[in-house]
């Protein structure tokens, strides 16, 4: 198989990986490092892929009002959705992402009819062993806030931006011609590969799959232009104005629950605000070990 076939099959699987971290692949990607690390044990071995909860407030704001903002990956541990679906509670507002008119019904019923989208994260489920973010978390809540374009939106915005799924792929080969001169003789794929000629080993799969995650700089920037993209900035343009909007009610304890991607984006936008950051908590989405069933026999 020559390079430029196994760098194009990164350029794939990093797409596919890049739907992990958001329902629209661009960010600044030296700052998703800030939502997203692999937390490792004594001996310095993968332990977890770790996804952050930062909180910021306002100098002159009582001690009960902050805004955290809560990265995701789309597809994780059941335990990881369902401390997240406990930590809501504590939120006056959770605002969310979905590309949706207004009265959308059903976030899980509308977005597992989304094709390709849904079914590529569907598919890194499987292969992965993890669980569909959509299945898990309790959308019905009340305190739940839909705080993104709805399709008609997004499109005019795409449009005014000069942006087209077309854009997009063009862009996304030209990213993955630039990744492929870091990695010329394709180390990194044939890293993916091996791991996937097990699929036994489930966490040496999941393990190279979250390290292409967290170094996909390449693809994950490949989509936004110089004035930024529909997929993030447009979006969080959106997702702030209902956020000022919530904050002018009165609800002063709010969640912003969206993409490990758009989080950068946010960050600016809130210390624009006036907002600094206070502290972090990490959360365990993916298990990079081995579970002790395996390890058992492996022994055997």
């Amino acid at each position: 198989m020559s390079h430029w076939r196994v760098n194009g099959l990164l350029v794939v699987v990093v797409g596919i990986v890049a739907l992990l971290v958001s329902t629209a692949p661009s960010a600044r990607a030296s700052e998703i490092a800030k939502f997203m690390r692999i937390d490792v044990d004594e001996q310095r071995a993968p332990r977890a892929l770790q996804v952050a909860v930062h909180r910021y407030r306002r100098a002159n704001d009582k001690d009960a009002a902050f805004v955290d903002l809560i990265g995701v990956v789309h597809v994780g541990e059941r335990d990881y959705y369902r401390e997240l679906n406990a930590s809501f509670r504590q939120y006056d507002a959770l605002l969310y992402e979905l590309v949706a008119p207004k009265n959308h019904g059903s976030v899980a019923n509308r977005e597992k009819k989304a094709g390709l989208l849904s079914s590529a994260q569907i598919a890194m489920k499987d292969l992965l062993g993890l669980e569909f973010q959509l299945d898990h978390i309790e959308y019905s809540a009340g305190n739940f806030v839909h705080a993104d374009l709805s399709p008609i939106e997004l499109r005019a915005s795409m449009t005014e931006r000069g942006e087209s799924l077309y854009v997009y792929f063009w862009r996304a080969m030209y990213a993955g011609m630039a990744d492929y001169a870091k990695d010329p003789l394709g180390v990194r794929t044939w890293q993916l590969i091996g791991a996937m000629a097990n699929p036994d080993d489930e966490a040496g799969i999941r393990r190279a799959f979250a390290e292409e995650l967290l170094r996909s700089d390449a693809m994950i920037d490949s989509f936004a232009g110089e004035n930024g993209s529909a997929l993030i900035e447009a979006r969080n343009e959106k997702a702030m104005r209902v956020f000022d909007a919530t904050w002018d009610e009165g609800h002063h304890r709010v969640g912003i629950f969206y993409g490990a991607a758009h989080m950068p984006d946010f960050v600016e936008r809130l210390e624009a605000r006036g907002f600094v950051a206070s502290d972090t908590r990490w959360l365990d989405a993916w298990s990079l070990v081995e579970s002790a069933e395996v390890t058992e026999q492996s022994d055997r």
